[in-house]
C-alpha cells in the first residue's frame, strides 16, 4: 500500500480479497462468491457492518478485475483496511 505504483495497490486488494475468501471457505462456509459466503456467517462470527464493508470491498475488486474502476492510493488503503478489520474480527491478525 505504500508503493507509488497503482498496480501494486490493486494487487494488494485482490490478494486481501482472496485471503478473506480462503479463510471463510476453510471455516466451512461455502458459496459461489464472497458475498454469498459472508451471508452465511452468523453475527457471532462477523457483525453485519463488517460483512457489508467486506461485500463493498469485494465489489470494488470485481470492478478492478473487469477494468471498470481505478483507485487512488487513499481509496485503496481504505478498502485494504476493511479487509484487515474483517480478518481481525475473525481473530486473524496480519502484520
Amino acid at each position: 500500500m505504500e508503493s507509488a505504483n497503482r498496480i501494486a495497490w490493486q494487487i494488494a486488494l485482490l490478494k486481501a480479497d482472496g485471503i478473506v475468501k480462503t479463510i471463510i471457505s476453510e471455516m466451512g462456509y461455502k458459496g459461489k462468491d464472497l458475498s454469498e459466503m459472508l451471508e452465511k456467517l452468523s453475527p457471532e462470527v462477523l457483525d453485519d457492518e463488517t460483512k457489508f464493508n467486506l461485500k463493498l470491498a469485494n465489489q470494488v475488486c470485481h470492478q478492478i478485475v473487469e477494468k471498470q474502476y481505478s483507485l487512488d492510493q487513499a481509496e485503496a488503503r481504505k478498502y485494504f483496511l476493511l479487509y484487515e478489520e474483517g480478518l481481525n474480527k475473525m481473530g486473524i491478525k496480519i502484520s
